[in-house]
């Protein structure tokens, strides 16, 4: 484990006028001049403040907006080593795999307290909930700070599958990998094998310490072993809802990125890591990737991609425009980029559609993937301006704003019209709120509440700590249907939400 080491200050005698001649010694100094005695005592422990608390940051500065960031650059995490990482000094060598150790390991993996920095941090499992379209009993989802984990009967025993993702963090006691935030996850429709899973990452490279553990991983035997399909030119960072295949052809697939700096504390707020657009394409599963010239604004991100099912050509996007801001949570800006189409798979783009000024920026998309020109999008929005959501009948072109403002929606895979929703809302409750999930037979014009509960788990509707995040239905049987939130939750209801039995929490993962 490093030690800091203080250098003792020789103490210089001062020339004190005295009309002996004999020399006084350090005793004789201390006696007569007790307040220079006690300044250099004073200066003495700050320097030993200054040199213990020296390079550190505490773990909120290490966190970014998707999971953490270490705070050390190269340079630093070498701490009192030479060019060649051997000690200086007569130092003992550095043991980076002792348990509390700060320094980053050989792999550059920098160590954190591998738990929730706060409650919004709270074991998310995001977007990637996945049922095995040829087996329902084989389910997939990642909880925050755990791991992707797989189920083979139903939900009875779950098991991690990481093998070949790499993460920035190792936990630092254990010294094992840390699993941060991992937005999506999606599964080809083709091959349930086969799942691509969107990981978390500073905006940066593959080639940046603070971004390695960013990109998009593939598994091709069911979560056994994982690659990286991005290369070390492109922006790692990705966003929750922004990954899709193209449909008939799963070799070729879109992921949503960022035009902001990277989002660790010590980062140059000048420098982007997109050149053109925040949509990267590959046609050859990753083989070559292109950045497609969407144009974005500094801090833009993409939150929806939508493909159209009948002319795959047509590609609808949303997105949302976000200052980051140090001291707290992000903020939305005025100006934001809105929704944006191509009608030629992606080589040139336009703006579209009639959102309200205040309400451009969006959260959450979700569309009908039988009827894609339904669409319904989630505002973003600042300053105490009222919470808005907004549908689409006719692709993006025009709007209307829904009856109800939702926080969460998912469409119903058996409705060919993709007038069915199931909505989720927790916040701006009018009244009590209400402890169930919400319909919409009309494509989100109007909802009102199922004739259900919500798991019994969710005592706090406003509870962060066990918030849903994701409502996917059975692939064969339409009232069965499974919600996902905080805490590594996953529930199950077989009569279309009136009950639920919990598969997974993190207590089940200890």
């Amino acid at each position: 484990m490093e030690t800091n080491t203080i250098q003792q200050i020789p103490v210089t005698e001062p020339v004190i006028q005295s009309d002996s001649p004999k020399k006084m010694d350090f005793l004789d100094l201390v006696k007569k001049n007790k307040l220079a005695t006690i300044l250099a005592v004073i200066l003495v422990v700050l320097v030993i403040v200054k040199v213990t608390t020296n390079g550190t940051s505490s773990d909120k500065n290490r966190m970014r907006d998707v999971g953490p960031g270490p705070i050390n650059t190269e340079e630093q995490s070498r701490g009192n080593e030479n060019d060649n990482g051997q000690p200086q000094n007569g130092q003992q060598p550095l043991n980076r795999d002792e348990p509390g150790s700060q320094e980053a390991n050989a792999q550059g993996q920098f160590p954190i307290e591998c738990k929730p920095q706060d409650q919004n941090q709270w074991y998310r499992t995001d977007d990637t909930f996945l049922v095995d379209h040829k087996n329902p009993n084989i389910m997939y989802v990642n909880v925050e700070w755990k791991g992707f984990y797989k189920t083979t009967d139903g939900g009875k025993t779950w098991s991690r599958k990481v093998a070949g993702i790499f993460t920035d963090h190792i936990d630092i006691t254990t010294r094992e990998n840390c699993y941060s935030e991992f937005p999506t996850a999606i599964m080809d429709p083709n091959n349930s094998n086969r799942i691509l899973l969107a990981t978390a990452g500073s905006p940066g490279t593959l080639k940046d310490m603070n971004s390695r553990g960013g990109g998009i991983y593939e598994t091709t035997d069911g979560g056994e072993h994982w690659t990286q399909k991005i290369n070390d030119t492109m922006n790692v960072y990705t966003t929750e809802g922004a990954l899709a295949f193209k449909p008939g052809d799963p070799n070729t697939y879109y992921y949503g990125t960022s035009a902001a700096p990277a989002s660790y504390q010590e980062a140059d707020q000048n420098k982007l890591f997109v050149t053109k657009g925040i949509i990267y394409k590959t046609t050859d599963n990753g083989k070559a990737w292109s950045e497609l010239p969407t144009g974005f604004t500094k801090n833009a991100r993409l939150s929806g991609i939508i493909i159209d099912t009948k002319n795959t050509n047509k590609i609808t996007a949303t997105t949302v425009v976000l200052a980051r801001n140090s001291g707290g949570p992000n903020a939305v800006v005025p100006e934001q980029m809105g929704v944006i189409q191509s009608l030629d798979g992606g080589e040139s783009w336009k703006r579209i559609g009639n959102l309200p000024k205040g309400y451009q920026g969006t959260y959450g998309t979700e569309y009908s993937h039988k009827n894609p020109d339904h669409i319904f999008t989630i505002a973003a929005t600042q300053g105490g301006t009222p919470s808005k959501s907004f549908y689409s009948t006719d692709g993006g072109l025009t709007w209307k704003e829904s009856e109800m403002a939702m926080d969460l929606v998912a469409y119903d895979p058996f409705d060919t019209q993709g007038n069915k929703l199931l909505g989720y809302k927790w916040q701006g409750c009018s009244g009590p709120c209400v402890y169930a999930l919400y319909e919409s037979t009309d494509a989100g014009k109007s909802w009102k509440t199922t004739k259900g509960t919500l798991p019994k788990e969710i005592k706090n509707i406003m509870d962060v700590k066990t918030r849903i995040y994701n409502i996917v239905w059975h692939p064969t049987d339409q009232n069965t249907l499974y919600v996902t939130g905080s805490y590594g939750y996953v529930w199950k209801s077989v009569d279309h939400g009136k009950t639920w039995v919990t598969l997974l929490s993190v207590d089940s993962l200890e």
